[in-house]
């Protein structure tokens, strides 16, 4: 049995690319902090893209550095 996977109107109006999938993920998260690994298991993007990805969000600043637990380093999606 196949189950098809649940695609967000924000993924269906940009399109089923990999950074609308994350940036709906990041969306979907409501601002709370979330570890690159979530991203990797929630968004269903490699983990290299999510890298690429994941500097380039840093880069134009939509996503931001919030805090470090152990050696996770947590960013959230910039909301203003």
């Amino acid at each position: 049995m196949i189950i098809k996977e649940k695609i967000s109107i924000f993924v269906k109006t940009l399109g089923n690319s990999p950074q609308a999938r994350v940036m709906d993920y990041l969306i979907t998260s409501r601002g709370l902090p979330v570890h690159q690994s979530d991203v990797i298991r929630n968004s269903n993007v490699s983990k290299a893209t999510i890298i690429r990805i994941w500097s380039r969000f840093i880069e134009e600043k939509i996503i931001l550095y919030d805090r470090t637990i152990g050696k996770a380093k947590l960013k959230k999606l910039r909301l203003a």
